[in-house]
């Protein structure tokens, strides 16, 4: 999701309410959860190399420090189950 569709989701909502976010992922939430929620802590953006891994049928990321000649510009949101 690109910035621009996110801020035109969240436009349609009282600017005032808190966010929240849900995961139904069995691997995240465990076995004995049906949802977990999650509080975000902190936004920023970050730079990071990315590669596709076959075998694992995922995406690596390399996070550096600086913008590099291979890196994407990453919106960050880091998210906590404790709130």
């Amino acid at each position: 999701m690109k910035v621009k569709d996110l801020i035109e989701k969240l436009e349609k909502f009282d600017p005032e309410l808190e966010v929240l976010i849900a995961n139904e992922d069995d691997e995240i939430i465990g076995l004995n959860n049906m949802v977990r929620f999650f509080d975000v802590s902190h936004v920023s953006s970050v730079h990071a190399e990315t590669r596709r891994n076959d075998v694992e049928r995922n995406v690596e990321f390399t996070f550096v420090g600086m913008p590099t000649k291979h890196s994407r510009e990453f919106i960050f949101i880091d998210v906590v189950s404790q709130f």
